[in-house]
């Protein structure tokens, strides 16, 4: 009889991440921005196959309460914790822990508008992935879109026999009862022993040696997944393509909106190549050979229906968008683009004075400068995740408390280790990324309704020493209570200069405490 993790790795969890292309309102602004009528806005149907610990899962169904939300994960852990948070966010979140063969026979499920799956088309089997296509075959409706991440060829090339090599060690070289987390250390650094020789696949490639630094700093939950899975294949885009015909599936665009603009990463003579091929499957393959692509976010449509140049104008000009960090800060920052930074500037200080605008409002405010330019400077800001996408006024306020509520178990656990670094935002239908001791100035914030530094700072030292834990900061841990009031007295300070104002206007939190 198979084990019910089917190679898969269960010992460790998934690490709690939020992926915003998973979001529907950030599918609906792919969608139109790559000229294809999107799904409903409000009450429609989401599901997302795989969801790990839910942080997404759950942001998105606390964000749309007009809306109905299925989730589905085979490993128990991920469930339990999933639908713990839906009940006390109380939202209508449907968790189900079934395997991908079993959710097929389930005969209660809906028609869905939307159907995500992050990650995991690289981590099963052949027969799990048949699973998947059919799921969206039966259950994905006409109009309906997917949204699809995964490894792809032939960026991973490189590193693929790198993958290779310690999953092969962790499996024959180490013992089983060492757990994950060891054996993953093991194969890690016998890897980097065997690179440190500088020899045959390894010799001179400085690319690998970064990557194998780069990964001793990573999550062991989330590298645990990546290389130690049983079931691993690298696929072609074009492979992919041909697997999700049989759903009737089509390519529609990149999820990440800013990688929608090749012309911004491609120099003139691969552009000029590139735009010589009709065949969408021909010229997204070419495309990735040019950028070496390792890892896509596709947005796949059933039945897509084009919209005319001035429908599309008209439902791009309808967005509205706001800042996801402070101006100043934001400000500091090199641009993720070299394209205008003088219009990113001019749209920064907009936003930040209006609190949020609709395309068409910053265009105007940008009228010396082409209208197509403006929506790419837009494009690239919210990919890069400087800017959010706003929702319905009345949608946002309406989904205040579930979000709040979702808040304040993340809060709540705050300084225990291994939540989440991100609160949901009813006006943004997403997540803004928070640390772990802001959010515990955040709780206590609102629960002992502390609003001067040195009493957040006592109330927070109060949290912290009863579970023993004491503030990292520059490397070195705080070992007198002395030493940690003041390094929290600075960190209640800033976080109520800057991080409280920003939650407060995204309705992340309440604007008052009394």
């Amino acid at each position: 009889m198979a084990e019910w993790h089917d190679g898969y790795v269960t010992e460790l969890t998934y690490t709690q991440g939020y992926y915003r292309e998973l979001s529907p309102l950030a599918m609906r602004f792919a969608l139109q921005c790559a000229g294809f009528k999107a799904p409903p806005a409000q009450g429609f149907n989401y599901c997302e196959l795989g969801f790990g610990q839910g942080v997404s899962l759950n942001v998105h169904a606390a964000a749309h309460p007009d809306s109905r939300f299925w989730g589905n994960d085979f490993n128990p852990a991920h469930a339990r914790h999933a639908g713990a948070l839906a009940q006390a966010a109380g939202t209508n979140l449907n968790v189900l822990e079934a395997s991908f063969a079993e959710l097929l026979q389930r005969t209660d499920l809906p028609q869905f508008d939307y159907i995500g799956l992050h990650g995991i088309w690289s981590w099963v089997s052949d027969e799990n992935r048949a699973h998947l296509v059919e799921f969206c075959r039966r259950y994905l409706k006409s109009g309906g879109v997917l949204y699809i991440s995964y490894n792809c060829l032939p960026g991973w090339s490189q590193a693929a026999p790198l993958r290779h090599l310690m999953n092969e060690y962790a499996q024959r070289q180490t013992a089983v009862g060492d757990g994950m987390s060891r054996r993953l250390d093991a194969a890690l650094d016998f890897t980097r022993q065997l690179a440190g020789l500088n020899l045959g696949y390894f010799a001179g490639t400085g690319v690998l040696q970064e990557k194998l630094e780069g990964m001793s700093r990573q999550s062991r939950n989330y590298l645990a997944h990546e290389y130690m899975n049983q079931d691993w294949r690298l696929m072609y885009f074009s492979e992919v393509a041909e697997c999700l015909k049989a759903a009737k599936l089509d390519f529609a665009a990149s999820a990440a909106v800013n990688e929608q603009l090749d012309g911004l990463r491609i120099p003139a003579a691969g552009m000029n190549l590139l735009n010589g091929i009709s065949d969408p499957v021909m010229r997204q393959t070419v495309r990735d050979y040019l950028l070496n692509q390792q890892f896509r976010r596709d947005l796949f449509i059933r039945g897509g229906e084009r919209m005319t140049s001035a429908e599309q104008k008209r439902v791009l000009d309808e967005w509205r968008f706001t800042l996801l960090r402070p101006l100043a800060q934001l400000l500091e920052e090199k641009p993720r683009s070299v394209v205008a930074p003088e219009v990113r500037k001019a749209i920064l200080e907009k936003l930040a004075e209006e609190g949020e605008c609709s395309l068409s409002d910053l265009s105007g405010h940008c009228k010396a400068h082409p209208l197509l330019l403006v929506r790419q400077v837009l494009m690239v800001m919210v990919g890069g995740g400087e800017l959010a996408l706003c929702q319905p006024a009345a949608v946002a306020a309406a989904a205040a408390e579930a979000c709040q509520a979702l808040n304040r178990v993340w809060c709540d656990r705050a300084g225990e280790g291994g939540e989440s670094a991100y609160l949901a935002s009813p006006r943004t239908a997403g997540a803004v990324q928070l640390g772990a001791l802001q959010q515990l100035m955040l709780g206590v914030y609102e629960s002992a309704c502390a609003n001067e530094a040195s009493a957040l700072a006592a109330r927070a030292w109060e949290k912290l020493a009863a579970l023993g834990q004491r503030v990292v900061t520059g490397g070195k841990t705080c070992e007198s209570p002395e030493d940690n009031m003041a390094a929290l007295t600075r960190i209640a300070a800033e976080f109520l200069a800057r991080d409280l104002p920003l939650m407060q206007r995204l309705g992340c939190c309440r604007t008052n405490v009394s």
